[in-house]
């Protein structure tokens, strides 16, 4: 992981194509719904897209908020560990099991989203 994030832009592209999804997303929202016309987004279809994309727009939101400063903390820390090129101190071992037991309760969470977000994304079409 250090090594994709060392070596990679994809650090700087992943906000930018998680914004360009959404962004996409809306636009295409709002076209299939005839404007956030509200007859459609009461129907079967319009509720179950709805939930999707709320699902999805809450994940980009977690993922800015949470995940990624998370991530970068724990680059900065293997970055800093790989430098100094000794067992880490206590107080990076700290830092770490921190930042991990985040990573713990964090990951389902963003995997749930994601899961809903693309059953209800693929699901309304067959409503």
């Amino acid at each position: 992981m250090q090594g994709l994030m060392k070596h990679s832009p994809v650090v700087a592209i992943m906000p930018i194509a998680s914004l360009l999804t959404v962004a996409s997303g809306l636009f295409l929202y709002y076209r299939i719904s005839d404007h956030f016309n509200s007859d459609w987004m009461g129907s079967t279809a319009g509720v179950v897209l709805s939930i999707g994309s709320a699902a999805g727009i809450f994940e980009f939101v977690f993922g800015g908020v949470v995940i990624g400063p998370t991530m970068k903390k724990l680059g900065q820390i293997a970055g800093t560990l790989e430098r100094q090129g000794q067992p880490p101190s206590e107080d990076q071992l700290t830092q770490l099991h921190k930042l991990q037991a985040r990573m713990g309760w964090v990951d389902p969470i963003s995997s749930i989203m994601t899961i809903v977000a693309v059953i209800g994304m693929a699901g309304a079409r067959y409503m």
